[in-house]
């Protein structure tokens, strides 16, 4: 009866150590990528609102891609300001 009981632990800890950790899987089933992020930013008008607002001021390509980011994990920033 320990050695079932001992396995059945075993196979749990090895099948949970073992599963993929992912915050975000897109529709091709993996984690989100540039391009996924540019969808969501691009099919939301808020969000692309604001990145358009930032891109006319802002010629940097990596700081374009860092906005693009945090608009798509973060949302718009006026959904933040008024949710109290």
């Amino acid at each position: 009866m320990r050695r079932v009981v001992f396995g059945v632990l075993l196979l749990a800890v090895a099948t949970t150590g073992c599963a993929p950790r992912h915050d975000y899987y897109g529709r091709r089933g993996r984690e989100m990528d540039d391009r996924d992020a540019w969808e969501i930013v691009r099919n939301d008008p808020c969000r692309y609102d604001e990145y358009q607002r930032f891109a006319h001021e802002h010629k940097n390509p990596d700081k374009r891609r860092q906005v693009v980011w945090q608009l798509a994990r973060d949302g718009c920033s006026r959904e933040r300001e008024y949710r109290y």
